[in-house]
């Protein structure tokens, strides 16, 4: 027996030294590195142009295919993560690239930096620009008169054509004190704004706020718009983003558009711009974050007829964009470096590698199969019995039981004392993460990640949001939960006792 594992070790060693010297590798010589690429990711000839009272064009070239995303700010900051605003990032490749960003304030400094990706061979590239600045047109914004603060610099904004005339409470720098549920009076609209959010509209910080139906809009090709409204004042800004959520009816949706279709799109001025959106099809809810006030739409999209007579011409549909998921990350440096030079194997050397490995892998399985073979029959031998292999099932938890709390994985059914309890489609996936890792802390970002995706991995809001959501569905005294516990500044767990 100890001669044939010998045997095993020298093939897995023979095979170890094949893979190293006979598999193309990157070659280091002469300052040149061996890739499937050959240059670095650079940006150039950036500038800002159309500025008006309340939008810019930012435009920028670069010496690859690249994505593009703008950063800015009315300060400037060392790190481009810290700046306050980030337009979405718009994942086609090109190496011309050209961004709106709206809405800003007149009269008004702006400090920007632009950021492309490229991705190659499954690595990203990163080229960031320095920092810039352009001023927007107009006259200054004139402050409001503040108007009766409660001593402590707050002033009080009220919200009209919404349910209770709810009341905001903003101090003298436009921050939101209280977290607040707006609804319109027709119950399809609503928004959740957090304390702490900053509220700007051309520096004011004691306006209205509401939300009227528009007589007309011009609806997107080949799309249906299900239903419309129009935020004011229009321009105003929220940081962070805060969630605009729309109710549908199924029963009245256009005829051929499914509930999977439906996104939420804004009006940029001259069409229709979709945002990133979550279908609930179990409440008949979407929601998407949105960060300034304008028109917003629900829109469906229409099945594509089966024939298209060739003489009449075609509109591409309006869909929402993907976030691609983030991958790992290197910050290449603008300066310049050694060109790259591609050097390849030739084709026989490379053939008869993986060649030899396939022997060697054959040889070591066989070597392998032979000397377990004779160990079993000398086993077998000595026992005087034959050897059988068995699999015994292991049953899994499916349900989780803490106090009146019952979550019935299998069934997908929650229950508080007997009573089911309805959650939405995230609420339960959340529910559900917590239950299988019940008495374990799990980060905000893994539960970003779990139930929302690669891409909401800093949407933080989001998740407290949903949070505090399911606590007042599942828990007694929400305020003093006793099951979804926080750990502060690390994320939540299930107490299981």
């Amino acid at each position: 027996m100890n001669k044939v594992k010998l045997v095993g070790a020298i093939c897995c060693l023979v095979l170890g030294m094949i893979v190293y010297f006979i598999l193309p590798l990157p070659v280091f010589a002469n300052n040149e590195v061996t890739a499937s690429f050959t240059v670095p990711l650079l940006i150039s000839k950036i500038s800002a142009s159309s500025v008006n009272t309340q939008s810019a064009t930012i435009s920028w070239e670069t010496n690859s295919d690249a994505t593009s995303q703008i950063f800015y700010d009315t300060q400037f900051h060392e790190n481009i993560a810290a700046y306050r605003y980030a337009y979405p990032i718009d994942p086609t490749l090109v190496t011309q690239h050209s961004l709106q960003i709206n809405p800003l304030s007149p009269f008004t400094t702006y400090h920007y930096r632009a950021k492309s990706v490229a991705t190659v061979g499954g690595t990203e590239f990163v080229a960031i620009s320095g920092d810039y600045t352009f001023q927007t047109t107009g006259e200054p914004a004139q402050g409001g008169s503040g108007g009766g603060g409660a001593g402590d610099g707050t002033d009080m904004g009220s919200v009209a054509e919404l349910t209770d005339s709810t009341t905001l409470m903003l101090n003298s720098v436009g921050v939101v004190q209280n977290s607040i549920q707006l609804t319109s009076s027709d119950d399809r609209v609503s928004l959740e704004i957090p304390a702490g959010t900053v509220l700007n509209v051309l520096g004011q910080t004691s306006y209205l706020l509401s939300v009227s139906i528009p007589t007309s809009v011009l609806p997107p090709s080949q799309n249906a718009i299900i239903i419309v409204y129009d935020f004011s004042p229009a321009g105003v800004t929220f940081a962070p983003p805060i969630m605009l959520t729309m109710r549908y009816d199924r029963a009245t949706l256009p005829a051929g558009v499914s509930e999977n279709t439906l996104f939420i799109a804004y009006w940029d001025g001259s069409q229709w711009q979709a945002l990133q959106s979550m279908v609930d099809t179990q409440t008949g809810t979407i929601s998407a974050l949105t960060s300034h006030f304008t028109l917003f739409a629900l829109i469906g999209i229409k099945p594509t007829p089966a024939e298209i007579p060739p003489s009449l011409p075609t509109t591409p549909l309006v869909t929402p964009t993907p976030t691609p998921n983030p991958i790992p990350t290197r910050i290449m440096p603008t300066t310049a470096v050694p060109a790259i030079t591609p050097i390849s194997t030739p084709t026989w050397f490379a053939s008869w590698g993986l060649i030899s490995i396939g022997i060697i892998g054959i040889l070591s399985l066989f070597v392998f199969a032979l000397g377990l073979s004779l160990h079993l029959r000398k086993r077998e031998k000595a026992a005087g019995i034959a050897i059988r292999l068995t699999i015994q099932p292991v049953a899994s938890k499916i349900i989780f039981i803490a106090g009146i709390l019952n979550v019935n994985i299998a069934k997908r059914l929650v229950t508080t004392d007997g009573i089911e309890v309805q959650l939405t489609t995230k609420e339960y996936r959340l529910l559900e993460t917590l239950v299988k890792h019940a008495g374990t802390v799990r980060t905000y970002q893994q539960l970003l990640k779990t139930v929302w995706g690669q891409g909401y991995k800093k949407e933080l809001q989001l998740l407290h949001t949903t949070i505090r959501n399911l606590r007042s569905k599942i828990e007694l005294d929400p305020t003093h939960p006793i099951h979804i516990i926080t750990t502060p500044g690390v994320g939540y767990f299930l107490k299981t006792t």
